[in-house]
């Protein structure tokens, strides 16, 4: 492994872990922008709710991915089926940002606060493209 001279696995396994959380988060945002923005909602208020039944949703069922997982697919409320393009969005975001991370090291010369910065730059510009794609998708269906 290239890392090995530079920081120990386990180290470098827990900032991965976390760079694709932070991208999950992201994803999570992108999903909110996606859906209200082309509806001409604000983007802040109301907080997170069903869009079915309005009923407001749960910190701990809103977690990326995870939430949906322990949902089951389904409002805790009124039980009706949410789509799994959320946790599908929110996973593919994560999923980038860690790709960015990894790509970003040979650029940092080893230095693990530019592979922080690097790393967290590319995940933004990489979730402002992606983020302008799904708003433009929803603007056309």
């Amino acid at each position: 492994m290239p890392f090995d001279d530079f920081i120990p696995l386990g180290l470098y396994v827990f900032f991965l872990f976390w760079i694709g959380c932070i991208g999950s988060v992201v994803g999570s945002f992108l999903n909110v922008l996606a859906y209200r923005i082309p509806r001409g909602m604000n983007i802040a208020f109301p907080a997170s709710h069903c869009p079915k039944c309005g009923a407001k949703i749960r910190p701990w069922h809103n977690i990326p991915v995870l939430g949906w997982m322990i949902l089951r697919g389904k409002c805790k409320d009124c039980h009706e089926p949410i789509s799994p393009m959320y946790p599908i969005i929110e996973a593919l975001t994560g999923f980038f940002w860690l790709i960015a991370s990894m790509l970003a090291f040979p650029l940092t010369n080893n230095n693990f606060t530019l592979w922080t910065l690097y790393s967290l730059g590319a995940g933004i510009v990489l979730s402002v493209f992606w983020g302008f794609f799904l708003v433009w998708i929803n603007k056309k269906s």
